[in-house]
């Protein structure tokens, strides 16, 4: 910043060093990373825990299957994750991440990122990798619930990534 002064009747400049006092980026409908470079849409009826990486968020949920020929009402529990994870092993590039890391798996493309579906005892986790211009972070969104519900939340999880944006 720049100060004008009249020392003696003779006017001088004087530069003086200001800090900047950073405001953190503040919007109502989005969680913002900016250590990440993350912006997350808030999901109502959600539970949400910001972590240091990231937003995890949590909802329960009541559906109805059939079980053993009866209809059964079942309570689980959403969750969908936005984390950033930064690149310490090396990767080259998002498909020698997957390659090391999901090897046999079944990769789903879509724009700059990758869809890997993964099953864990009774649940099923669908998960979105990106990685970042510079290759130092992957991004990595999920969805985590019973396999047998997955269907019923697979498409509204995609609608959602969509509108993250990563960096």
């Amino acid at each position: 910043m720049i100060f004008l002064s009249a020392c003696g009747g003779v006017p001088t400049v004087e530069k003086v060093a200001v800090e900047e006092e950073r405001t953190p980026i503040v919007d109502e409908n989005f969680f913002v990373n900016e250590k990440y470079g993350l912006k997350i849409p808030k999901l109502e009826n959600f539970v949400a825990e910001e972590i240091e990486d990231g937003v995890i968020f949590k909802r329960p949920n009541v559906a109805e299957r059939i079980y053993q020929g009866f209809p059964e009402r079942e309570k689980y529990t959403v969750e969908i994750g936005v984390v950033a994870e930064e690149n310490l092993l090396g990767y080259a590039d998002l498909g020698d991440f997957l390659n090391k890391e999901y090897e046999g798996y079944s990769f789903e493309f879509s724009g700059s990122g990758v869809y890997v579906d993964e099953y864990s005892g009774t649940d099923s986790i669908h998960n979105f990798f990106v990685m970042n211009a510079d290759g130092a972070l992957i991004y990595r969104a999920y969805l985590k619930v019973p396999s047998y519900f997955y269907g019923i939340h697979k498409e509204g999880f995609e609608s959602f990534v969509k509108g993250v944006e990563w960096f």
